[in-house]
């Protein structure tokens, strides 16, 4: 039985129109029963710029960059044949090459299109997403099948430098692994702490119900529920839950093509909010998914908008994984801290 927890905070706060009188505002406060995150609705808009985003701060290239048709040859380098045979993965005009930044045991960067150095996301459109996201299947296939250890993977999106991207280029990342991401054990426990019903049910298909029921339901594509979660992790977030896939490995070209048109929809929304910056992380249950009653899900939130010489420190991997990627182990930082006092 799922929990929704939610309490007002009953805020007080206060009123600039009114000379600063204090007023009492709602503040709801929610636990959401999945992931057991907590998160607060504030009143007023944080992030909505009330204007488009100005491109042209982004949209030239400037210099070198890796992932356009002129040097990805040159500046990616191919795969250990042993692993994807040929060492390259290429898809309509997309490609896959190694990631250089290890932070998984196998990791690899999807290019949408080496031809387009920018897109705004109006240009996201479904036959672009799809073809990055089946190169990037296939590359979770080969790594599965060189090393069946593996359990725990996902793909996943930065999208320009509010998303916590270094680059321009338009590009997806994926993570396989030996150990989930805090996301993915959270959902596991979940699922393996609310059995599957007498008919079958998960715990994802109780909860894709009450979002139903409480007015958070998106659409239906036909394999992929799209809703709202209870408790967002971030901003404009929503959710697609499949109905009955565990893992990345089941996913056919067809579910990629469903995947793609719905992530099309999601962005051209956040296109008609003038928002320009996004993460997202599709992450599947590993071996153990289908016993247990996992869901397959994609989540998608919104960054902050465009603006100059700002880059966060927050990228999909802590947004939409929990997991922290800190480049400078704690050990070696107390000894920097430490000169500081000796």
């Amino acid at each position: 039985m799922l929990d929704f927890v939610e309490r007002d905070l009953k805020a007080m706060a206060p009123d600039l129109s009114e000379g600063g009188r204090f007023k009492d505002v709602s503040v709801i406060y929610r636990v959401d029963p999945m992931l057991g995150n907590s998160t607060r609705l504030i009143q007023g808009s944080k992030l909505q710029p009330s204007e488009s985003p100005e491109y042209s701060l982004v949209s030239e290239r400037d210099g070198f960059c890796p992932f356009c048709h002129d040097t990805v040859d040159s500046a990616t380098f191919p795969f250990p044949t042993e692993m994807v045979p040929g060492g390259k993965i290429s898809l309509g005009r997309s490609k896959v090459v190694p990631n250089i930044l290890a932070y998984s045991t196998y990791s690899a960067v999807g290019i949408y299109d080496t031809a387009r150095h920018f897109l705004t996301l109006s240009d996201f459109d479904q036959a672009l997403l799809a073809d990055a996201f089946k190169a990037m299947g296939y590359h979770t296939q080969m790594v599965r099948r060189y090393d069946p250890q593996v359990e725990y993977s996902s793909i996943n999106a930065n999208y320009l430098p509010a998303s916590g991207s270094s680059l321009i280029h338009p590009h997806l990342q994926s993570s396989n692994d030996y150990v989930p991401l805090t996301t993915q054990r959270l959902f596991l426990q979940t699922a393996k702490a609310n059995p599957r019903s007498e008919d079958g049910r998960t715990v994802f298909d109780e909860y894709v119900k009450a979002a139903k029921e409480m007015g958070r339901a998106v659409a239906d594509t036909g394999r992929i529920d799209w809703i709202t979660p209870f408790a967002p992790l971030g901003f404009h977030e929503v959710w697609a839950v499949f109905k009955d896939l565990s893992d990345l490995t089941d996913l056919t070209d067809y579910d990629f093509d469903e995947i793609a048109y719905g992530l099309s929809k999601v962005l051209a929304a956040y296109s008609d909010e003038n928002l320009s910056s996004f993460n997202f992380s599709l992450q599947g249950g590993g071996h153990e998914g289908y016993e247990v009653g996992y869901r397959l899900n994609l989540r998608i939130v919104s960054r902050s908008p465009l603006q100059p010489l700002y880059r966060s420190d927050v990228t999909y991997f802590e947004r939409l994984g929990l997991e922290a990627m800190i480049d400078l182990a704690p050990e070696l930082w107390a000894q920097k801290v430490a000169e500081k006092f000796s």
